[in-house]
C-alpha cells in the first residue's frame, strides 16, 4: 500500500517502501543509505506518533516524575504585543445542513495588558447560537463572566470558598433583579440561628426577630424574678405594644398597651382580651423584683421598654409592635 500519509508508514523500517509512490527501493535512490535513512526516518516518526490518524491525535510522554509533560505550547511570537491582540484560538469545526463549513464552537485567548511584570490576559469561550458566533464565558485573574445565555443551570450547591467568603451581587453597581424560590424553600442564617421558611401561603420565621420599619415581633423566655428588655420604640420612641403569653402564666390574656420610651416616658393600658389579674404597668424602671410578686409589670422609661417576670415560673411572652 502507497505511503500516502504518516498514518501509513510502518515502525518496521523494512516496510517502508515508498514516499506516495516515490520508490524507496534499494537501487533506484542512490547511494544505498539514502534509503536505509528514509526508512529509518518514516519508522521513527511512526513510532513517536503512535496514534495519528484522520480522527485522533495522541502526543504521549512517558515521563515518571512529576514535571509537566507533554506540554503544548501556542507561541505568538510577536514584536509588537498590544492589548486586545488574540493570541491565539482552538476552533470546533463542522458542516451543517446545506455542506458549509461551520464553526460551532472555539476558545481565544487575549492580550489584556502586555507591560512587563504587569501582564493580564483574558480566556474567551464561544458557542454558536441561531449561526451567529456568541460569547458565553470570559475568565480573567480578577472576574469569570457569564453572557449571551437565556440561563445557567447548576445540579450541585453554588458556595463561596469558605463561610461569610463572597456576597451575592454588588451594591449599586451589580444587583440581582429578581430571585425565584421553590415550594418549602429555607432561607438559612448563621447555620440555623434565625430561619425563614415556605409552605404553602405562608412564610415562617423561626429562631429570631422580625423588625421592620414601623413594626417588629419578638418572642423570648424571662426566667422568674428577671427582665427581659427591649430597648427603645425607634425611631420616634413611642408605639402600640400588644403582649400575649406564649408558656408559663397561663393567666396572663393578651392585651395592648400605648408605650412612649423617649423624654416624657409615659404607658397605659388600651385593651385587653381576658380577665387581667396579674398586670401591672409603671413609667418607672424594673430589676426583677420590683413590681408586686405574682405579677407580670410592664416598664417604660426613657430610652428603654422592659417586662418584668414575678408571676411564679419561666414566663414565654410573645409581642407584636407598631412604632408610630
Amino acid at each position: 500500500m502507497a505511503k500516502t500519509s504518516v498514518a501509513d508508514w510502518d515502525t518496521t523500517a523494512a516496510n517502508n517502501l515508498d514516499l506516495n509512490n516515490i520508490s524507496l527501493a534499494e537501487n533506484i535512490m542512490r547511494p544505498p543509505a539514502v534509503n536505509n535513512a528514509f526508512r529509518e526516518m518514516m519508522a521513527q516518526i511512526k513510532a513517536g506518533v503512535p496514534y495519528l490518524s484522520g480522527t485522533s491525535f495522541l502526543i504521549e510522554s512517558t515521563d515518571a516524575g512529576a514535571t509537566a509533560g507533554p506540554t503544548l505550547d501556542l507561541y505568538r511570537n510577536s514584536a509588537t504585543p498590544a492589548a486586545s491582540d488574540i493570541i491565539g484560538k482552538v476552533i470546533w469545526n463542522g458542516e451543517d445542513s446545506a455542506g458549509n463549513a461551520q464553526e460551532y464552537a472555539s476558545i481565544e485567548t487575549v492580550i489584556v495588558d502586555p507591560v512587563s511584570t504587569t501582564e493580564d490576559g483574558r480566556l474567551d469561550f464561544y458557542v454558536t447560537k441561531a449561526g451567529v458566533r456568541t460569547k458565553f464565558a470570559s475568565m480573567t485573574a480578577t472576574v469569570t463572566a457569564f453572557t449571551g445565555a437565556a440561563g445557567y443551570t447548576f445540579d450541585a450547591a453554588v458556595r463561596p470558598s469558605s463561610n461569610d467568603g463572597a456576597a451575592l451581587g454588588v451594591a449599586s453597581t451589580g444587583g440581582w433583579s429578581d430571585l425565584f424560590f421553590a415550594a418549602g424553600a429555607v432561607i438559612n442564617y448563621d447555620n440555623g440561628d434565625v430561619m425563614l421558611t415556605h409552605s404553602s401561603d405562608r412564610l415562617t420565621l423561626s429562631g429570631g426577630v422580625f423588625r421592620a420599619p414601623g413594626f417588629s415581633t419578638d418572642d423570648v423566655s424571662i426566667n422568674d424574678d428577671a427582665v427581659g428588655s427591649f430597648g427603645d420604640l425607634s425611631p420616634n420612641g413611642f408605639g402600640t405594644l400588644m403582649v400575649w403569653a406564649t408558656s408559663g402564666a397561663s393567666a396572663m390574656d393578651a392585651f395592648m398597651v400605648r408605650i412612649r420610651t423617649s423624654a416624657a416616658p409615659s404607658i397605659s393600658l388600651i385593651t385587653t382580651f381576658g380577665l387581667q389579674t396579674n398586670l401591672a404597668v409603671t413609667t418607672s424602671n424594673v430589676t426583677g423584683t420590683t413590681g408586686t410578686d405574682g405579677k407580670i409589670t410592664i416598664s417604660a422609661t426613657n430610652g428603654s421598654l422592659k417586662i418584668e417576670n414575678r408571676s411564679g415560673s419561666t414566663l414565654g411572652v410573645g409581642l407584636l409592635m407598631f412604632r408610630a
